[in-house]
């Protein structure tokens, strides 16, 4: 199985080199995760997780599988990015400037619930570490 980690969080991308960065905004991230989803990829976690509106924090990551059973979609990771979409498109975005002592939180928060997912997948970590 292939796993990826897809993230926007300069703190995620230092601490797991092996990460696919995405330039740009939290849209961007789940862009991207759709677009493997549609290549027979699958969620291993919640694109809304940590109860944070997707407006506030600017940083996303999110670990997807690749699921080599073709004659098997998995349309639970459809249903979730898209109402990820929903959730997003119903909240006007908060703008912080790239100085705002704020965005470290939201990287360290994101982090966290990042490692809270790769601790109950523990095979997963080591393949994004060099």
């Amino acid at each position: 199985m292939t796993n990826l980690l897809l993230t926007n969080n300069p703190m995620v991308l230092r601490k797991y080199p092996k990460s696919e960065k995405i330039t740009g905004s939290l849209r961007d991230v789940f862009i991207k995760a759709r677009n493997y989803i549609h290549q027979d990829y699958q969620l291993l976690m919640h694109p809304l997780s940590g109860s944070i509106k997707p407006n506030i924090s600017p940083y996303k990551s999110l670990l997807l599988q690749r699921n080599n059973d073709f004659n098997s979609k998995d349309y639970s990771s459809t249903i979730l990015i898209e109402e990820a979409f929903t959730a997003l498109n119903k909240f006007e975005p908060v703008c912080l400037s790239e100085s705002n002592p704020v965005l470290e939180d939201f990287q360290l928060v994101d982090l966290s619930l990042l490692e809270s997912a790769l601790g109950s997948i523990v095979s997963l970590e080591k393949s994004f570490i060099t």
